[in-house]
């Protein structure tokens, strides 16, 4: 479907964002995965896939002595070799910094399922080894509860309102900022915005895809299409990582009315800034 627009069969390739031998975001250790691992999985079932690993390894060395049965070796690959290719794919892109990895946890995301599958492999295991009756239905209780209420607890991976459900420092201070333009140029609906954070088009009701009315930050100055009374939102963390434009590019330009600072500090006591700037040409 996508030929008819990209006039590309292979487009998901050719014109895809992450097919780069490169990324924005750097590159970081081969270990990083590996060490948010409980942060990834949670406490509770961090202990339950330490055993799924041991029951993958008994899988592995079956299989290696081709004494897994057909049923067993489809889990084996399916379930534990997607697992492990997935992991060590990400692994290694954001290593070598290529693909646009970030190294993000979330795209572990996709793997979950599995490692769901997986951790009830941890379950059986870790039952094996208990042979009295009575004990093995207390550790399932205690397995069963501990997981449902690990989420509410106080550690520090588990669920915390501030920091998961609520908007994030950098979007209370694009709010301000919001707040603030709308009260003090009330006619900036006539204006065209360049800003690479999309909560700013939600907050202004800005439509992303109207070249119109909002323009990337990314090559600006090199199109120089400028006009007066635009605006430009840099924030800290898109328009420096997407739009490759420092702050101090911005507020050292003659050309550039520097309108107001807005900032927030996150969850963990990180400062987050938002910058509002007019164009107002070489009258200076």
């Amino acid at each position: 479907a996508g030929y008819f627009y990209y006039h590309d069969l292979l487009w998901v390739f050719n014109k895809m964002t992450y097919a780069t031998w490169g990324s924005a975001y750097g590159k970081g250790s081969w270990t990083h995965f590996l060490s948010k691992l409980d942060e990834i999985l949670g406490a509770a079932q961090m202990i339950l896939f330490c055993f799924a690993l041991l029951f993958g390894l008994v899988l592995f060395i079956r299989f290696v002595k081709k004494q897994l049965n057909s049923i067993e070796v489809t889990e084996f690959i399916l379930v534990f070799g997607s697992i492990v290719a997935y992991f060590l794919a990400h692994t290694a892109f954001w290593a070598l910094g290529i693909f646009n990895s970030g190294g993000i946890l979330r795209v572990m995301i996709a793997i979950m399922p599995l490692l769901a599958l997986a951790n009830y492999r941890g379950i059986e295991y870790m039952f094996a080894f208990i042979p009295n009756d009575t004990a093995r239905k207390l550790t399932m209780f205690v397995v069963v509860i501990g997981t449902a209420i690990y989420p509410f607890t106080p550690h520090k991976f588990a669920y915390k309102w501030q920091r998961d459900f609520q908007l994030k420092a950098d979007q209370f201070a694009q709010r301000e900022m919001g707040d603030w333009l709308k009260k003090n140029y009330p006619d900036f609906r006539a204006h065209t915005f360049y800003y690479e954070t999309v909560y700013v088009s939600d907050l202004l009701n800005i439509d992303w895809f109207d070249n119109t009315k909002r323009k990337r930050l990314l090559d600006s100055f090199v199109k120089n299409e400028f006009k007066e009374g635009d605006f430009l939102v840099w924030d800290d963390w898109f328009a420096v990582t997407e739009a490759h434009i420092t702050l101090e590019s911005l507020s050292m330009d003659p050309r550039l009315q520097k309108l107001a600072s807005f900032q927030q500090k996150n969850y963990w006591g990180t400062t987050r800034t938002t910058v509002l700037f007019r164009w107002i040409g070489d009258r200076l």
